[in-house]
């Protein structure tokens, strides 16, 4: 994001940066809304044509240096590609809020669960195409959890909880996943029963990503069938955060919530 306010500053088009850097345009336009990470060389050729040196220049390149040894995915053996974005905004998010309005979202699912649910969403895969995402996706609770993660606030509808995924002991072991992971320092999991009502939620679920960059806005993350979205609009993401206060609201309190995870 903010190589992208540089080129604007800079008074630079998308195509001039793509000559500079002898890439594709549409490659530019993917580093600069964070589909694809930007190499260190890359960063440090953009920056000299924006006229950025010095401690600034440096402080971006190690950040792009930082970036790639963040990203374990990369050399994952299965990883599906389209879910690189995500992992790079899974391991450099300060703080996750997420609302969850039919499943358990993949962060806190098990190895079972998530069977299920991929196997369910994506009919067309084969077994070992279902397994590598299921390996994956435990790689990713993994690496999120294991050092210094960041503060995740859970909002769960109470029909993730009531839909039985793969039978009475998939879900059985699902409940007792969520009521381990709601006892983690780091997170906090909420429950929005069904008593509730209507509420701001009813569109879908969705998750808002905090950076360190306290100046940014950060980025909502909506989770489709055929392609995800990213939203990096201030004015779209403040309406999330008030919806995601007002569900906060609703909900029943963590301790009220720990009744919900016993099959």
């Amino acid at each position: 994001m903010q190589l992208r306010q540089l080129r604007d500053h800079a008074g630079y088009k998308i195509d001039q940066v793509a000559d500079a850097l002898e890439c594709s345009p549409s490659k530019v336009s993917r580093i600069e809304n964070g589909r694809v990470a930007a190499t260190p060389d890359d960063v440090r050729i953009m920056l000299e044509l924006y006229g950025i040196t010095g401690k600034r220049q440096a402080a971006l390149v190690e950040a792009a240096v930082e970036a790639q040894a963040k990203g374990w995915w990369r050399s994952y053996r299965h990883r599906p590609r389209d879910v690189e974005p995500l992992i790079d905004l899974e391991s450099t998010a300060t703080s996750i809020q997420i609302f969850a309005a039919l499943i358990v979202p993949g962060l806190f699912q098990t190895p079972e669960y998530a069977r299920g649910i991929i196997q369910a969403v994506h009919p067309e895969l084969s077994l070992k195409d279902i397994d590598r995402h299921v390996e994956l996706r435990m790689s990713r609770q993994l690496h999120l959890l294991k050092h210094d993660p960041p503060n995740i606030w859970l909002i769960l509808d109470e029909a993730t909880l009531r839909r039985p995924v793969r039978g009475p002991e998939v879900m059985e072991e699902q409940l007792l996943r969520l009521k381990e992971m709601a006892a983690m320092p780091a997170i906090t999991i909420q429950v929005l029963p069904f008593s509730a009502g209507e509420h701001m939620g009813m569109s879908g679920s969705f998750s808002i990503y905090a950076l360190e960059d306290l100046s940014h806005p950060g980025v909502v993350f909506l989770e489709n069938a055929v392609e995800d979205d990213y939203i990096y609009d201030r004015g779209k993401i403040q309406q999330y955060h008030h919806t995601f206060e007002h569900l906060r609201a609703m909900a029943l309190n963590p301790r009220e919530s720990l009744a919900f995870f016993v099959a």
